[in-house]
Formats: structure tokens, sequence, C-alpha cells
């Protein structure tokens, strides 16, 4: 791992930590749905339009792009985290690009990136038919998931989960992950 290394967690509550271990506080509300929103699109442009219709979207603020640069302020300063001092400048992986912003992380530094190279390993092994390791690659790969996706994501003022990608919530946009390495493993007879 290097300086300004974060592990950034979506199968469960999103959370983030250092490479330390020590947790980044994410300010609820705003900047945790900023995060969401941009970790269901990361490495594209989220534009400013369709990031300030999420954050507000019965009540647009009256000054919006304001108000986004500010959600985005607070995001990254909690990125951040203690890296930006002795141990030398964080990464900014939330980038502002012409018309809107990007997520950009490393592969790797997502939990769900994790689970998918587990789960694609597990898969590889029954195609080799080497269940009990098998077993034990998929076993790993489901034990990364702490909860629902997304878990803690403020919810909508009318109750309802943002939706994006296609209609898609943010849970469930991850959830054929979780259920297609459970299909596996029980089809598989691996986990006995």
């Amino acid at each position: 791992m290097t300086a300004g290394y974060i592990d950034v967690c979506l199968l469960g509550p999103i959370e983030a930590r250092e490479a330390s271990g020590t947790r980044l506080e994410i300010p609820r509300g705003r900047p945790l749905t900023l995060l969401a929103l941009l970790l269901t699109r990361r490495g594209e442009l989220v534009s400013s339009d369709v990031a300030t219709e999420t954050l507000w979207p019965h009540r647009p603020p009256k000054d919006p792009r304001n108000a986004l640069q500010l959600a985005v302020s607070r995001l990254r300063r909690a990125l951040a985290g203690s890296t930006g001092s002795s141990a030398g400048p964080a990464p900014d992986v939330v980038v502002g690009v012409a018309g809107g912003y990007s997520l950009r992380l490393p592969v790797g530094w997502v939990d769900a990136d994790r689970f998918e190279t587990l789960a694609q390993a597990g898969r590889a092994q029954l195609a080799r038919n080497e269940a009990a390791d098998a077993a034990g690659t998929l076993r790993g790969a489901l034990s990364m998931w702490r909860g629902p996706a997304f878990a803690g994501l403020l919810l909508s003022p009318t109750g309802s989960m943002p939706t994006w990608r296609c209609g898609a919530t943010p849970r469930s946009w991850v959830s054929w992950r979780r259920s297609s390495a459970s299909t596996r493993c029980v089809s598989g007879s691996v986990l006995s």
C-alpha cells in the first residue's frame, strides 16, 4: 500500500479507511450520498446537474454550484484524513472535470473490486474441479459483505433510495455480484 492509500467499502455501510486502518469519518448526508453516487460511476464523469439533482431531489439550493462545491469539499476533506500532514499529500480521488466530478480510485481500493477478483478466482477454481480451494476463495469473497450494499445511505425525503444508472438503486447495482457468488457456492456444492 502506498502513502495516501484509502480503502473504500460499499459492501455494507459505506466507509473509508486509511492504509493504517484508521477509519475516515465521511459526513452523513450529502457528502456520503455524493460518495455513493460517485462510487456507482467510478471513473466516469458525473455531471454537476446529476449530482445536484441527486443531492437536492425536491428543492434545489439557491446557488446550486456553490452548494455542490461545498459538498465536494467536505467529501474531499474527509477522504484526505490525516494523510495531509507528515505522510505527504493525500491523493485527490474526487476530481473536478469540465461540467462535473469523477471518482478516481485505482482498482483494488474498493472492496467490491476485491470481491469481484475473489469471485472470479473461485469460479475459475470450480471450472478446474478444485472444489476445496473454490470453497475457501468463495467464502472469502462472501465474507467481505458486511450487510446490504450501501447500507446507511441517506434516504430521500420520500423515504426511498436514490435511483441511478438505468433505474437501479445503489444497493441493486452490486447485489447481483453477491447473489452470483452465493449461487455458485451452493450450486457447486462447495459449501458443505
